[in-house]
């Protein structure tokens, strides 16, 4: 049986960080089961789902030893990771004039409905004619157990739209 933490890593950017964190994994003789990495205006972050090869506690402590002296110039932890998975179910592209508050808003609409971001990105930009213009694409989860009825939530992200004014499209995923 093996042990499924969460193991995150935020610093610098720099070159070899990816290396640096796997290497660390495969040091335990663990594996990464998932991961996702991005960079931000030169701050590096990181998640991956770890497994390490039992349940042995100790190999969990020393793997986060080791993660933190690979990388000290980084934040590293570890965590238990969920057994059961939530699972993907639809895209939004939302696009506004404005920005103020607005992530917060649709966060709440998303919070009130028992669903979670699997993903969030937002950018600001101008438009060719000069105006600021805001986007974000979000892919949605719920929880398992829980399927949502896909033509009630579409119709309820479309109304929220309407209510702060802002460009919504809905994706459901298959």
């Amino acid at each position: 049986m093996s042990t499924k933490i969460v193991a995150t890593a935020f610093g610098p950017d720099r070159e070899g960080v990816l290396t640096d964190f796997t290497r660390v994994v495969l040091g335990v003789g663990g594996t990464i089961g998932g991961s996702r990495a991005v960079t931000v205006s030169g701050t590096f972050t990181m998640s991956a789902v770890v497994f390490l090869p039992d349940e042995d506690h100790s190999l969990v402590a020393e793997f986060s030893n080791n993660l933190q002296t690979a990388m000290p110039n980084y934040v590293t932890g570890i965590r238990p990771a969920k057994s059961e998975r939530n699972m993907v179910f639809c895209k939004l592209d939302i696009k506004a004039n404005k920005e103020y508050g607005l992530i917060a808003q649709i966060s709440d609409h998303i919070k009130s409905r028992g669903f979670s971001f699997a993903s969030l990105r937002t950018h600001q930009r101008q438009s060719p004619d000069g105006d600021d213009v805001f986007t974000a694409v979000a892919v949605l989860m719920h929880p398992p157990g829980k399927k949502p009825d896909i033509l009630t939530v579409e119709k309820e992200f479309y109304e929220m739209g309407d209510k702060l004014d802002v460009d919504v499209k809905f994706a459901p995923y298959q």
